[in-house]
């Protein structure tokens, strides 16, 4: 610029991007580069236009776009620095792009010691293949999700899926912005749906709140990613609600998974598409969702509707006594670890929590539940067994609660029985209603071990 008169520079580049020359807003030369294979750097012309010099060539965008930095010959490539006289990275590379190329194990080569195909525009992630696939490296970077193995790994903890997420978005966008924002938002909905699993409640898994929070993080991913706030809001908010485990269901194995991502990232993107943004950005965002935080979700339910099933509830009345049963199945002793000693645990534990609103063991003698409601407290550990005798002035007086742990041909069950002559059908549904969590919760704790867990789909 000379007084108020504005000049301007064009620079012009070749097919990796590299600045090889430099012109006026006339189109007049005014600099002129060379580069070896590796990027070294060599200025064969410089120019004058009028009395103003061009500005140094060290300050100019050089090889593959980016900055040198002057009077040092090194590059300045964003994720790390670039010496082209060594042809060598000045730092580690902490990722491993290609793991069946073994040039991508030199954590100091550049671009896998092949300068002429590849560029590296973060410092960490070449950009090839992303070009290669066009439109569809954001499809590839939600197929990333799909492998079995490393989904279901990177789903366990935040810096998993912040790892997992990187990758994926790196592939999609070939940035390393693209990366970051992917690693952002896997840990951030792998945190939502470990946050998000009381049953009621603003921490309701699938309520409001849940919603809400997949909503915010998907209009902040949105804008990260170069688009509007509201279309990544809407787009992941609406997806959550409509839960995609309901459509598709819970199963587990076989490909459950991926079906559950894959209807995931068409229904984001889509709604994406509808409210102005784009697909990809959608897509990416619902599979990132899915994959982070729906499949363990869907693993859960799954889990807990086999827990359930393996519990059986009976009431009987006759209009003036009732009888409940709530027993379930804990394991079978053909089973490894399904033994006495694993029963003996069972009844430790259940003996101790056998009130449903007391955390303390009653132990043997008489006990005011609530304040109001006197129980006589009888253990019997040599049968594994406890019972609970109301007395005068309990709400449910006469009656009696039997808690049992024992085999039956070659299961080992836990078993609340319940009885009594006042209020029969209350009773029954009061009785099932404290008594049937306990049991679940005995079958979900005391599977004998890994094995079992193994043998059930669990």
């Amino acid at each position: 610029e000379s007084g108020s008169e504005e000049q301007y520079e064009v620079l012009h580049g070749d097919a990796l991007g590299s600045t090889v020359a430099v012109t006026d807003g006339s189109g007049n030369l005014k600099a002129h580069y060379l580069y070896d294979a590796w990027g070294k750097q060599s200025q064969i012309m410089t120019g004058f236009v009028g009395a103003n010099p061009i500005a140094p060539a060290a300050s100019r965008r050089a090889y593959t776009g980016h900055e040198n930095i002057e009077g040092l010959d090194i590059i300045h490539m964003n994720g790390r620095i670039y010496d082209a006289t060594l042809a060598r990275f000045m730092q580690a590379d902490p990722f491993v792009q290609a793991p069946t190329n073994t040039q991508s194990y030199n954590r100091y080569s550049y671009v896998l010691n092949n300068p002429l195909s590849y560029t590296d525009p973060s410092g960490f992630i070449f950009k090839k293949l992303n070009k290669m696939l066009g439109k569809f490296a954001p499809l590839l970077g939600v197929a990333l999700l799909f492998v079995p193995v490393i989904g279901q790994w990177a789903a366990l903890n935040m810096w998993n899926a912040a790892m997992y997420g990187f990758m994926a978005g790196g592939v999609a966008s070939g940035s390393l912005k693209g990366a970051l924002v992917g690693a952002l938002s896997g840990a951030a909905f792998q945190q939502i749906g470990a946050s998000f699993d009381a049953k009621s409640g603003f921490w309701e898994a699938g309520g409001v709140g849940h919603v809400g929070a997949h909503a915010t993080t998907g209009g902040i991913s949105s804008v990260l990613q170069g688009g509007k706030f509201g279309h990544g809001f809407v787009s992941a908010g609406f997806t959550k609600a409509i839960n995609i485990n309901n459509l598709v269901g819970t199963q587990q194995g076989g490909l459950w998974d991926q079906v559950r991502i894959s209807a995931a990232a068409v229904v984001g993107g889509t709604i994406s598409k509808i409210t102005g943004g784009k697909f990809a950005n959608g897509a990416i965002t619902a599979g990132f969702a899915q994959a982070f935080n729906g499949n363990k979700q869907a693993a859960a339910d799954d889990y807990k509707k086999k827990i359930q099933a393996r519990v059986s509830v009976s009431t009987t009345t006759d209009g003036e006594s009732h009888v409940y049963r709530i027993k379930g199945l804990i394991c079978n002793q053909s089973e490894a670890g399904c033994n006495g000693t694993l029963a003996d645990r069972v009844f430790d534990s259940v003996n101790r929590n056998d009130v449903p609103f007391t955390s303390n063991d009653l132990g043997n003698g008489t006990s005011n539940l609530l304040g109001f409601n006197p129980v006589t407290h009888t253990e019997y550990p040599d049968m594994r067994m406890s019972v609970n005798t109301t007395m005068e002035g309990h709400t449910f007086h006469p009656g009696d609660v039997v808690h049992s742990v024992y085999f039956d041909e070659g299961n080992l069950y836990y078993e609340v029985i319940g009885t009594g002559g006042v209020h029969p059908n209350l009773n029954n549904a009061v009785g099932v209603y404290l008594f049937k969590p306990g049991v679940e919760s005995a079958v979900y704790n005391f599977q004998s071990n890994s094995i079992w867990r193994k043998a059930h789909g669990f």
